[in-house]
């Protein structure tokens, strides 16, 4: 069953309606076309009993297609159900099989470069699906095709992929086309870091697709990134996010609140990196390590800001056990601090003090470069209060 996830993820798209899988006897792989469209429906509100059902309609299109005769693989309408199996997760080499076998004709674009999508060779799949006129095709299976033009135009043109994306979206709604076109447009607006339209489209998807056999990963990994654009440099700009956090499941939400606690302490953010962090302690298990990263983050704001001595003891209690890799310099770094506030003449001046996002070394993965670089962050901070 993980294979056949691991196969829809990689094709990123899946099939569309019934509309364009006419043959002269269209009944049976007209069938499994439609039983496909209803597993894949379930598949996008989390399903996972579907998966297996997935895998032998799967199964049972490929042996429709293999039946087929020469003289209906001239036939343009069966081309467009080959193209469907292909981005519905099937083995590219069944296809490219039966190709060679019957000889379609070359014009056959759609079918030639979707073979060449899925088989990884982008330079041909663009050059044949930039002669298919999305207009042209079904709005299920012109909705495949957008979706595969996206990816290709991604890398160097992320607006028309973005565009495009939407156009899938309109073409073919409700199912998983939508589902993985809606997760390409927030990972591409997140890149180019558009924190508006990038925070709207992550919450369409989680009230629409939140349940998808995707969704939990697609989460875990967009989270963090999503949050550490400028999406909260205030309290009223976390109060905002209100319309995202209350629909999301109680896990994804203290990892959103974390995430952004994170990225506000390093942006010298220390009120949002607080309440943030205060959410989410009351999300997280007392003794769990999502309870001591928000202790952390807490205490490091606080000391930031010269609230040295408890702060002092609170970072001294906490366990580096519980913490990430990453944590694991913050941690160090802030327990310095406090150790040299508590030293500074009553004299010194104090201002607020600045956390800032530490450099990347190549050994970032590493305990060592963990420290150092919240060493580093806390550069500043050393700076303020002298040798």
């Amino acid at each position: 069953m993980n294979a056949i996830v691991r196969a829809l993820a990689l094709a990123g798209v899946l099939l569309g309606a019934r509309a364009a899988c006419g043959l002269e006897a269209p009944d049976e792989l007209a069938r499994q076309i439609e039983k496909l469209e209803f597993l894949q429906a379930a598949l996008a509100q989390g399903d996972q009993s579907s998966i297996e059902a997935y895998a032998k309609t799967l199964a049972a299109l490929a042996n429709q297609l293999a039946k087929a005769p020469a003289s209906e693989w001239k036939d343009t309408r069966h081309s467009h159900a080959a193209v469907r199996y292909l981005l519905a997760g099937g083995q590219p080499g069944a296809i490219d099989r039966l190709l060679k076998k019957h000889a379609p004709p070359t014009e056959n674009e759609i079918l030639v470069g979707t073979l060449a999508y899925v088989s990884g060779r982008q330079a041909d799949a663009k050059s044949r699906l930039d002669k298919v006129a999305i207009a042209s095709l079904p709005k299920s299976l012109g909705a495949q095709v957008a979706f595969m033009k996206s990816v290709l135009l991604a890398p160097t043109d992320a607006p028309a992929a973005i565009f495009l994306l939407d156009f899938a979206r309109t073409l073919a709604p409700g199912g998983l086309i939508e589902e993985a076109a809606l997760r390409q447009q927030i990972l591409l607006l997140v890149k180019g870091k558009d924190a508006d339209k990038a925070t709207r489209l992550f919450r369409q998807y989680i009230s629409r697709f939140g349940r998808s056999v995707f969704a939990d990963k697609f989460l875990d990994e967009t989270i963090p990134t999503l949050a550490a654009l400028d999406i909260a440099n205030s309290l009223d700009e976390v109060r905002s996010l209100k319309f995202v956090s209350d629909i999301l499941p109680d896990d994804k939400r203290r990892a959103f609140f974390l995430a952004i606690s994170r990225a506000a302490l390093l942006k010298g953010k220390l009120d949002v990196a607080q309440r943030t962090s205060i959410d989410a302690m009351a999300l997280a298990s007392s003794e769990g390590p999502e309870a001591a990263t928000a202790r952390l983050y807490i205490a490091a704001a606080r000391v930031a800001q010269g609230d040295c001595a408890p702060c002092g003891e609170e970072l001294g209690k906490l366990d580096p056990k519980k913490l990430s890799r990453a944590d694991l310099g913050l941690l160090a770094g802030a327990r310095s601090v406090a150790a040299r506030l508590n030293n500074v003449i009553e004299a010194e001046p104090r201002g607020t003090l600045q956390l800032e996002e530490p450099p990347r070394t190549r050994v970032e993965n590493s305990v060592d470069a963990s420290v150092e670089r919240g060493e580093s962050a806390l550069a500043r901070v050393n700076g303020l209060i002298g040798k």
